[in-house]
């Protein structure tokens, strides 16, 4: 991901180039850098959202702080996103101006919230109940939210693998 003028990238590596990189690194077009000590796990995605790079995937730690599968780098330092999300982060995208959240878990920030999220910024909401199983990817299509994954119901919705949020409910995309 490109974030203030420099590029972002993660996965699972701790070397980046020859210097000692915890899953993240950053490019800022002559060399590579460590991310403020890395996160202690995989990381599955990046996004830009309010002016942070918002980082999601395995960890349970960034820059030695206790922070829960998602974290926001503002360029010098993590920070939390509440309590975090109680699973995994697959993929993570940017929806009515909020930072949607999509995985194998069932809360976030306490909440529950099954395989798909919402942050305001200050409070984390579920999509309606959710999916009934893992939600591996989120893009915003024709002003809808589009998820999809090996789930069979996205709400009270019979959705097959694949389905649209418009803001308020679910409904099934294709059969």
């Amino acid at each position: 991901a490109e974030f203030q003028g420099k590029l972002y990238a993660a996965g699972r590596f701790s070397m980046a180039g020859d210097i000692v990189a915890n899953n993240i690194a950053v490019w800022d077009g002559i060399r590579l850098s460590a991310v403020g000590g890395g996160v202690d796990n995989m990381v599955l995605s990046l996004v830009v959202w309010n002016n942070k790079l918002i980082v999601g995937g395995m960890f349970d730690n960034a820059g030695g702080l206790a922070i829960h599968r998602v974290a926001a780098w503002d360029g010098s330092s993590w920070s939390a996103l509440s309590l975090g999300i109680s699973g995994q982060v697959w993929d993570m995208t940017v929806y009515n101006g909020d930072l949607i959240v999509v995985g194998n878990f069932g809360s976030a920030g306490g909440i529950g919230a099954n395989g798909v999220a919402r942050w305001n910024g200050v409070n984390w909401f579920p999509l309606s109940t959710g999916t009934d199983a893992l939600t591996q990817s989120a893009v915003v299509y024709d002003g809808k939210l589009i998820v999809g994954g090996s789930f069979y119901v996205a709400g009270p919705t019979p959705a097959n693998r694949i389905a649209a949020w418009d803001g308020i409910s679910w409904s099934a995309l294709g059969d």
